[in-house]
């Protein structure tokens, strides 16, 4: 993990060179079943509003000797004044995957709008893939209104077991989220509703590495509809308390899931620290879960996006 970590570094540092606002950070995920995860991320901002933004996620647990990583990158752009000086439009591109490890690997291509109603100049936007969620402050502002949608196209790839097919099925995903600022409190409401090419097979293990919004661990599963509800408070002297609460129901007669999130950052100068705990239902005839998860980051430059 410490030589992907300077891999990743070595990797993007020219690009950090030509950046007006360079972001580097991490976060560790342990939790029960031996779950370890580490994400991380950098992002570039450079003028005319555009920015580059590449990140990973690792994970693996004690019930499998097999890690699962996907890799990111996504370009964003921002264009203010678009109707109005209040008014922000934030567009944004991504594409990666998993590569193939244990039989199973998957390709994704994601587009995204946001569109700030009122108060855009108070910075990054308050929900969906362009926010920034408890990595820092989402804006400032008496008031802030975002809203937006999003759309996503996956393609899975299992190796089946001997006298079954191999199992190649397309998702598509349409998600729309909306986010408010009032005074120091922020609230943001995201709903994603999937569906998919051909019947998921009865005899194909469920993907091992799904991400959800608001859920700091990846989890297994086909998801059908899932939504998040987050509310946080704005630095209460250094500190950003949150709560996140996510429903996901899934495909393959599996049972919905609950994710209670609570979390925390401080954010002091180029330093940001963070922390959350989350408790996971997987639901009915699954044992209940917990993860710890801390992170950091680094910034240099003028805030970005």
């Amino acid at each position: 993990m410490k030589k992907l970590l300077a891999g990743f570094v070595l990797l993007f540092t020219p690009i950090a060179l030509h950046a007006e606002y360079f972001e580097l950070g991490v976060d560790q995920t342990s939790g029960s079943n031996g779950y370890s995860g580490t994400s991380g991320y950098a992002q570039f901002a450079f003028n005319k509003g555009l920015y580059f933004k590449p990140r990973f996620n690792i994970m693996q647990t004690n019930q499998s000797s097999t890690k699962y990583g996907s890799y990111f990158a996504r370009v964003g752009y921002d264009q203010f004044g678009f109707i109005g000086d209040e008014q922000l439009l934030h567009l944004g591109l991504e594409g990666g995957g998993t590569p193939v490890a244990n039989g199973y690997g998957n390709v994704s291509a994601s587009a995204d709008m946001t569109v700030s109603l009122i108060g855009g100049k108070a910075g990054a936007v308050l929900a969906g893939p362009g926010s920034r969620g408890e990595k820092g402050r989402w804006g400032v502002g008496l008031t802030r209104v975002d809203v937006g949608l999003m759309g996503t196209l996956i393609e899975h790839r299992e190796d089946a077991p001997a006298a079954t097919p191999d199992v190649h099925v397309g998702q598509a995903d349409l998600g729309a989220f909306a986010g408010v600022n009032l005074l120091s409190i922020q609230g943001s409401v995201q709903a994603t509703k999937s569906s998919y090419q051909r019947p998921v097979p009865t005899y194909a293990a469920v993907q091992p590495n799904l991400e959800l919004v608001g859920v700091s661990n990846t989890v297994a599963g086909f998801p059908d509809l899932s939504y998040n509800i987050k509310v946080q408070m704005n630095e209460l002297v250094l500190f950003s308390p949150y709560v996140s609460y996510t429903y996901t129901t899934f495909m393959q007669n599996l049972p919905a899931s609950h994710a209670m999130q609570f979390g925390v950052s401080a954010n002091l100068a180029m330093l940001e620290l963070r922390g959350s705990y989350q408790y996971y239902d997987p639901g009915k005839g699954y044992a209940t879960r917990n993860y710890i998860s801390l992170g950091a980051s680094l910034n240099f430059g003028a805030a970005g996006s």
